[in-house]
């Protein structure tokens, strides 16, 4: 089964519960890093991608009441917990991190928090974020994160998971994914026994 449609169904299944879940525990863990981080930059425009119930996103418009917030998923029921958490606060839309339904040079900011590993073709998600991007736009991602040679061992596996997992990448392949969409690394960090946080900008 295609991952895209193994990540719809498994995050369509979680979306209820997910807040109070195991699912959402490591995502939890990364959040007050990811707000943090977010603190640090200016923007009036952000998208979160693989915004999920719209935890963040709430938090974003909470310490910057000015700033437009938008965000958009693969799953429709994430979505509707989303709507359901944010009411008119943020436009939302169900949509795949590889075809954004945005304009060129649209965003300040785009914000990515443990979803780019279920993406099958990060270039493209990678490029299409470059696009929507402003210049000198920030692309914030955290993901999930493994030492080596526990990495490689999961990514073997991973192709078997019924939640639509794809690939878990090390520092190096996520500096040369940045670096080859056209983004300068502005730093990358581990932030959790579990999660990484990469910061890059839009040449």
């Amino acid at each position: 089964m295609d991952a895209k449609i193994k990540s719809k169904n498994s995050f369509n299944k979680q979306a209820a519960d997910y807040d109070a879940s195991d699912y959402s525990k490591y995502p939890r863990e990364c959040y007050p890093y990811v707000l943090k981080a977010v603190s640090d930059i200016k923007f009036n425009r952000v998208l979160d991608l693989g915004c999920g119930t719209g935890v963040i996103l709430e938090e974003i418009g909470r310490r910057n009441g000015e700033a437009e917030l938008f965000g958009l998923d693969l799953s429709e029921n994430m979505i509707l917990q989303a709507e359901w958490r944010l009411s008119a606060d943020a436009e939302l839309s169900v949509g795949d991190a590889e075809e954004l339904p945005y304009e060129d040079d649209s965003f300040d900011l785009v914000c990515c928090v443990e979803s780019f590993h279920h993406y099958p073709n990060p270039k493209k998600a990678l490029s299409e974020i470059q696009r929507v991007l402003r210049k000198d736009g920030i692309f914030l991602l955290c993901d999930t994160w493994a030492r080596s040679p526990l990495r490689q061992l999961m990514n073997i596996f991973i192709s078997f998971s019924s939640d639509g997992d794809v690939h878990i990448y090390s520092e190096n392949e996520i500096n040369e994914l940045f670096s080859a969409a056209g983004f300068d690394v502005l730093s990358w960090e581990l932030i959790t026994a579990h999660a990484y946080l990469s910061v890059g900008k839009k040449r």
